[in-house]
């Protein structure tokens, strides 16, 4: 009996520790994600405006010009920081406790892993999309079509992410129980989501 309550307040204590280490470890990929996005803003703002005036554009493609390259900087931003996903899966998966809201986050960050991994099958290259959207007549919101087939074709299951990212959102509360403040809790979980 004295065996199983030494370890009921051995795993209850081990919680805590367990999510501010996945904390530190969120604040490590948050920051990898800031060089990520900083990287690929330059990469695609090198080309952008040329690739953009050589293409030819009708005027009816004009609005949506302007917010293109930001929204393929992220998804650049997205394949940059892959390894850094990676990382940051691997020290979440560390984590031992027995706490549901533990165990629920590391099954989905290892999901989310997986598919994250599968980012860097996409080949994103701005001058090519624009030739793509060319060649497909210039249609409105092409980018989002265009984008889906893309992360279809690299194996990447959209919907299970959008999932997963409502699951761990789910988990803020848990994340207070276990010790971390509101703010805290939100960062962890907002920043182990994937946004395709």
């Amino acid at each position: 009996m004295l065996v199983l309550v030494s370890q009921a307040v051995a795993a209850a204590l081990a919680a805590p520790a367990e999510a501010t280490r996945d904390l530190a470890a969120a604040d490590r990929l948050a920051a990898a994600e800031d060089v990520a996005a900083a990287r690929a803003a330059k990469t695609v703002e090198a080309t952008s405006v040329e690739c953009i005036q050589s293409s030819e554009p009708p005027a009816s493609a004009a609005a949506e010009l302007t917010v293109l390259p930001v929204k393929f900087e992220l998804r650049v931003a997205n394949r940059l920081a892959v390894q850094a996903y990676q990382r940051f899966a691997r020290a979440v998966a560390r984590g031992r406790s027995a706490n549901p809201t533990l165990h629920a986050f590391r099954r989905a960050v290892a999901v989310l892993a997986q598919q994250d991994a599968r980012l860097t099958r996409m080949r994103l290259d701005f001058c090519a999309f624009l030739g793509d959207w060319r060649g497909a007549g210039w249609p409105r919101d092409y980018f989002d079509t265009w984008e889906a087939q893309k992360l279809r074709q690299a194996g990447v299951d959209g919907a299970l992410v959008d999932r997963l990212g409502l699951r761990l959102e789910r988990l803020a509360p848990g994340f207070r129980r276990l010790g971390l403040s509101a703010d805290e809790a939100d960062r962890l979980v907002t920043t182990a989501e994937l946004i395709l």
